[in-house]
């Protein structure tokens, strides 16, 4: 994993297949990243207070708390 040498954004690279990409890959991901990876939601960081929130891409839904079914997901152990 690096950073763009102009400063500009992460990328990863993989030095046994050669294969570079912008995608974290899932091996490197925390079990939230995988999560949100398979969910309709996604995480943002506000420019405005630098917190967290989540939104969900099929219902148009905005929230600043961890989505319920995350937080189950999470506890329950699921992946």
């Amino acid at each position: 994993r690096g950073p763009v040498p102009d400063g500009g954004k992460t990328y990863y690279y993989n030095a046994q297949t050669k294969v570079s990409t912008y995608k974290k890959p899932p091996e490197l991901m925390t079990r939230l990243e995988r999560l949100l990876d398979a969910s309709p939601w996604s995480e943002y960081t506000s420019k405005e207070n630098g917190r967290k929130y989540y939104h969900n891409k099929e219902t148009g839904v905005t929230s600043w708390d961890l989505p319920d079914e995350l937080k189950k997901a999470l506890q329950g152990g699921a992946e």
